[in-house]
This record gives C-alpha cells, sequence and structure tokens, in this order.
C-alpha cells in the first residue's frame, strides 16, 4: 500500500499501523524495495517552518525537495552547499538524501549532511515523535544522536523535520552539476592511491573528484586495497566492525525490524 504524509499526525498514525515500512524516494543506490512492506511518500510534507538568516539556521519538513529549499534560502542569502553528484535528482528530497549521505560534489571544502544537520524530529517504529540535536551549531546537549541517523538509510527512525546549518550565497561552492545518464558505482579512495584509481578504471569514470578521492562510474568498480565502494541497487556492509555496530543500533532503535527492511545487506 502506498501512502502520501501530509502532516505530522499522518506520519505518525501511519508508523503505528503498519507493520513494515519503506520510506525514502526511490534512488538509483538503494536496494530494491519488499513488495510487502508499506510505501510511505513524504514528498507531500515540506516547505519550511522557520529560518534564521542572521543564525544561519533553517528548520523544514523532511519531504522538501533541496532545489526548491535552495531557491527558497536565497530570498534570505543563504543556501546548502550541497551539489548533486552525476545521476543524483537536482531536487532530491531531503529525508533521502540525510538517509543516504552520498558523496557530493562540494564535500571536500564544505562538509556533507553530518555536518550539516544540527537537529531532527524524528518518527520512531513505535509511532513514538522524539527530537535531538538543537538550533545551536555547538551544544552540549548530550550525545549527537542526529548523526547516528544521517547516513543510517531511514532504518533507525523516519526523519520528519530537519535543523540545518546553512550558508552565505557567496560562501557556496562554484561546481557545475554534472549530469549523467547512467551511474552503476561510486568509489572512494586515499588522495595518494587516487591517480591510480582512475588510471585502472580508464574509460568507466563519467566523473573523478579529484578533491574528495571520488571515482563516480560505469560498469564495474576497479579492484582496491583502501576506501570503499557503493554499487547501484544495492547497500551492504561488509566491513565486521561496521556491522557489528549497525546490529547494535538497529537492535536498539528499531528491533522489530520495521523500518526500511532489505535497505541494508550484511
Amino acid at each position: 500500500m502506498k501512502l502520501g504524509v501530509d502532516s505530522l499526525d499522518f506520519l505518525q498514525n501511519a508508523v503505528r499501523e503498519s507493520r513494515a515500512i519503506r520510506h525514502m524516494s526511490p534512488h538509483p543506490f538503494r536496494n530494491a524495495p519488499l513488495p510487502e512492506a508499506d510505501e510511505l511518500d513524504l514528498r507531500s510534507y515540506r516547505g519550511l517552518i522557520e529560518v534564521h538568516p542572521a543564525d544561519q539556521v533553517v528548520v523544514v519538513r523532511a519531504g522538501t525537495g533541496i532545489r526548491d529549499l535552495q531557491t527558497e534560502l536565497a530570498t534570505q542569502g543563504q543556501g546548502l552547499p550541497w551539489v548533486p553528484g552525476p545521476g543524483e535528482e537536482e531536487n532530491l528530497d531531503l529525508v533521502t538524501a540525510i538517509g543516504m549521505n552520498l558523496p557530493h560534489l562540494g564535500m571536500a571544502t564544505h562538509g556533507s549532511w553530518r555536518e550539516w544537520v544540527l537537529g531532527l524530529t524524528v518518527v520512531q517504529p513505535s509511532g513514538e515523535i522524539v527530537h535531538c540535536g538543537s538550533r545551536a551549531v555547538k551544544n552540549v546537549a548530550g550525545y549527537d544522536v542526529q548523526r547516528l541517523l544521517v547516513g543510517a538509510r531511514g532504518t533507525l527512525g523516519i526523519i520528519a523535520e530537519v535543523i540545518l546549518r546553512t550558508c552565505p550565497l557567496k560562501a557556496l561552492p562554484d561546481v557545475a552539476v554534472t549530469q549523467a545518464a547512467q551511474v552503476d558505482f561510486i568509489q572512494r579512495t586515499l588522495p595518494t592511491e587516487f591517480p591510480s584509481l582512475v588510471a585502472a578504471l580508464g574509460d568507466a569514470v563519467v566523473l573523478a573528484d579529484k578533491a574528495a578521492s571520488v571515482v563516480y562510474g560505469v560498469g564495474e568498480p576497479a579492484e582496491a586495497s583502501t576506501g570503499w565502494v557503493l554499487t547501484a541497487g544495492r547497500y551492504a556492509i561488509a566491513d565486521r566492525v561496521q556491522a557489528k555496530y549497525w546490529q547494535r543500533a538497529k537492535a536498539e532503535f528499531d528491533p522489530s525490524g520495521k523500518l526500511n527492511p532489505g535497505e541494508v545487506q550484511l
């Protein structure tokens, strides 16, 4: 069953009543959906809640498209330093972008969602609404739980609202958006190994981001002794230590496995 979410109350009730939920928008680097899970579409739950240009902070609903957010922030002289990589939708919604935390073309100098997300409103598998983080860039309010949810692919909670750190327009990266019909893998290595990785991939390279030591390519990735590889349509944790920590987090936040089943493979 597919459900469009247009309010926090609706999202909360839908989570309570569902036995298995897939959320986040379709993306080339997401795992295939499971037919038995309900599909929640948060893209109708969008829009700015608060904007504080002087503090460089915005509070926004998680279904908001990044391009739409950028347009609104620009009227306040602000923006996000996110530049989509090849094959990535320019108006990707926040819940998907934050959940996946993929590399982007401004990452080397401006960081990623882990640095930009100051706080989150999250719906837990029970339907309970929790808040983590704050509007302060630096805070001592306890553990930064929001950092755990960034890149967790929606498996630990459903992000409903986001507090983001913004940048003045003049500080945004001057990087052109690269369009590509197909990208089969994203591969990252150490800066010292980057030239040899690019040489080994040859014509398979769609774009080489030297500043971040990241390559976007088609076909098969190269053999490498360092870094990581993300292939289209499959996200698997091969590192045993990382897999152990993910299992512990999943057992704590979503022991029944309700959220995004099949999204992470071990």
